[in-house]
């Protein structure tokens, strides 16, 4: 950006933009060396471009550059495509979205994380989710729903809505999970209820705790209510 190539290009002047095109070529001969034990094929195919042969390591033999200048004037380059594209925002929000990310256009660029530690809590950018943004049939074969058996409840020290759950899934011991229900359930209310779990959720830190999976609720202007069969079934039930 400072030695603006392509004005030189456009003045005219040769000997400067022949300098500074040379200089950029030899820094990525440079990059192309010190990159390629992590990104061998994209350094295989950069080198490819400003007319190099790909790199064959040889154990005991150091190829880190040490001499600028190694790049022999002269050698015919092959453009090719970028090696690392922008992605335009459709190409961005479909990443995304591949990774649980639901994005509406506007909210591309914001940041998705959850700010609250309340584990029921939608994020502002899943309630503004435009309501055709689609999942495949495959990524919602992943989540393992089942039926879990509270065992135990109590409030998790120093937190306004964490309560401390032991739920039984029928694993060789209850699990722990941490679920953000304590302003509409007293911790007595939920023992002994069948809920909907998702099990292979990958266990987080909240208030010191771990917790192993995530209990399904529905919030209206009442508050929450969890999700449980019309009728007794066992713990442990897959539910599809």
């Amino acid at each position: 950006d400072q030695t603006a190539p392509w004005k030189l290009a456009k003045e005219g002047a040769a000997a400067r933009l022949n300098q500074v095109v040379y200089h950029v070529l030899e820094s990525l001969r440079w990059l192309s060396l010190m990159l390629w034990p992590f990104m061998p094929q994209k350094c295989d195919a950069l080198r490819q471009q400003i007319g190099l042969q790909p790199l064959m390591p040889v154990e005991l033999l150091s190829l880190w550059p040490s001499v600028w200048g190694g790049l022999r004037a002269g050698l015919p380059l092959q453009p090719g495509e970028a090696l690392f594209p922008r992605f335009d925002e459709t190409q961005e929000r479909a990443l995304l979205e591949r990774f649980g990310v639901h994005t509406s256009p506007a909210a591309a660029h914001t940041s998705t994380q959850p700010t609250s530690k309340d584990p029921s809590a939608m994020t502002k950018t899943q309630q503004d989710a435009p309501k055709d943004a689609f999942i495949a049939f495959d990524d919602f074969c992943r989540v393992d729903l089942r039926l879990g058996r509270i065992e135990s409840a109590e409030p998790v020290p120093k937190s306004d809505k964490l309560l401390r759950l032991m739920v039984q899934l029928q694993d060789d011991a209850p699990r722990q999970i941490l679920a953000g229900l304590g302003q509409d359930y007293q911790p007595e209310q939920l023992v002994g209820r069948v809920v909907t779990v998702v099990t292979n959720l990958k266990p987080r830190k909240m208030m010191g705790l771990e917790s192993q999976g995530m209990i399904l609720a529905v919030r209206d202007n009442e508050g929450l209510s969890v999700l449980s069969p019309e009728r007794t079934m066992a713990p442990g039930l897959k539910v599809s």
